[in-house]
Formats: structure tokens, C-alpha cells, sequence
């Protein structure tokens, strides 16, 4: 999107400058002073969105590198257990299914919060074998503690998220307002310089949205083929 943005702010850079070179035909056509201004503002707000959409994405990366930084300690917890309860267990399957919990860094959140819980309650049950077989006491608390974290990380991330998508929404809005406000001015334009295209060509589009550039590319590529395939 960041490459549609920059095209759309560009093209009405040029068109507002373009405006603002004929201001009496202008405003004989319904596009006053006013109305110019105001298409300024709508420019300043669309970077001034986009400035903020590009910070809530940094957002959403800084907590899911927090999350991912608990999820790795997790995983470190999980397997300091699960290795004293393959030693406390050796003989007893039955026991040691408790201890079968599959956590990757992949794994959602909430299926670790779960999972963490569930190794938490069986672990308080078998504390003293579980210790004697190389689990640390401490390990106890860290389980608690690490809940905790990652609750409150999966919650961080996903209220940035809700704020990258809300910043989304409203450049995407403004993108809409200023097309419109263009297509405004260009057909103005048409009316006012009718007799004059030197003048009129000063309104057309100066860049090209992406679809019509891969549209265009396509086209010469056939033709090329073409040409080769036929002597």
C-alpha cells in the first residue's frame, strides 16, 4: 500500500500546483480558493496518516518480537521439565503423558498460555519427584510468571494490531476523498480549458497506478513474442 500512497500523494502534489497556476478559470468552473486549500489539507492529511499507519506497523513488530522473546523462554521452561519428568517417569508412561506438550515457536499464544497452565498444575503435583530428577524450585514460580507475561504480551500485540488496522482504514478513506476531489478538479478542468488542450494536458494523470503498469508490460511482452515467432 505504502507504493499507492505515494503515487496518490504525488499526483495530487502536481495537480494542486497545477490549480493554483490558473486560479480566475479555476474559480470560473466551481474550483475556488477555498476549495484548493482545503485539497491541501486533505494532502497534509493523507501523509500525516500514513506517518502514523508506518508507526503502528513499527508498533506491531516491536510486540511481536516481545512475545517471540517470552515464547522462547517458555519453550526453555517446558523443556527443563519435560527433561526431569522423562527421568522422574522412566517407568511409568501413564505419568509422563502429562508431561507430552508440544509448544514450537510457531504455536499460537493462547495454546502456550493453556499448555503452560496445564505443565504448571501437573508439575505442583509431582514437585519433590520432579526436583530430586534436576527441576529447579524456582522453575515453579517461573511458570507463574511467565503466564503472566505472555497474556499480557498477546494482548499488547493484538491491540496494536487493532490500531494498525484502524490507521489502514482511515488512510484508505482519505485516499478515496482525495481521488475524488481530483476528479473533480480534472473534470473542471475540461470545461474550463476545452478550447485549450496545452492547458488541459497540464491536468492529466503525471503517473500511473500499478495495475496498468503490469497491464501495459504484459501487452509489449506478447507483442515481442510474437514478432520473434513470425519471420
Amino acid at each position: 500500500m505504502s507504493k499507492e500512497i505515494d503515487r496518490v500523494l504525488e499526483e495530487a502534489n502536481v495537480l494542486q500546483t497545477t490549480t493554483q497556476k490558473f486560479p480566475t478559470e479555476m474559480t470560473g468552473v466551481c474550483i475556488t480558493a477555498e476549495k484548493v486549500t482545503d485539497f491541501g489539507t486533505q494532502i497534509e492529511t493523507l501523509r500525516n496518516k500514513d506517518a502514523t499507519f508506518h508507526d503502528s506497523k513499527q508498533q506491531v513488530s516491536q510486540k511481536s518480537g516481545e512475545q517471540r522473546s517470552v515464547i522462547a523462554d517458555v519453550i526453555k521452561l517446558f523443556q527443563r521439565v519435560k527433561n526431569a519428568a522423562d527421568i522422574a517417569f522412566v517407568d511409568d508412561p501413564v505419568a509422563l503423558k502429562a508431561y507430552r506438550l508440544s509448544i514450537k515457536p510457531t504455536t499460537a499464544a493462547s495454546k502456550i498460555i493453556t499448555s503452560l497452565a496445564h505443565l504448571k498444575e501437573s508439575a505442583t503435583a509431582n514437585k519433590d519427584v520432579l526436583i530430586q530428577s534436576g527441576m529447579k524450585p524456582a522453575d515453579l514460580d517461573e511458570m507463574d510468571t511467565l503466564i503472566s507475561s505472555l497474556t499480557e504480551s498477546e494482548n499488547n500485540q493484538e491491540d496494536s494490531k487493532h490500531v494498525r488496522t484502524t490507521h489502514r482504514l482511515e488512510m484508505g478513506a482519505m485516499v478515496k476523498e482525495i481521488n475524488k476531489t481530483m476528479f473533480i478538479i480534472r473534470k473542471a478542468a475540461a470545461i474550463a480549458f476545452q478550447d485549450k488542450p496545452e492547458i488541459l494536458q497540464q491536468f492529466k494523470p503525471v503517473t500511473r497506478k500499478k495495475s496498468s503498469v503490469k497491464t501495459e508490460t504484459t501487452t509489449e511482452t506478447t507483442t515481442t513474442t510474437t514478432t520473434e515467432t513470425n519471420p
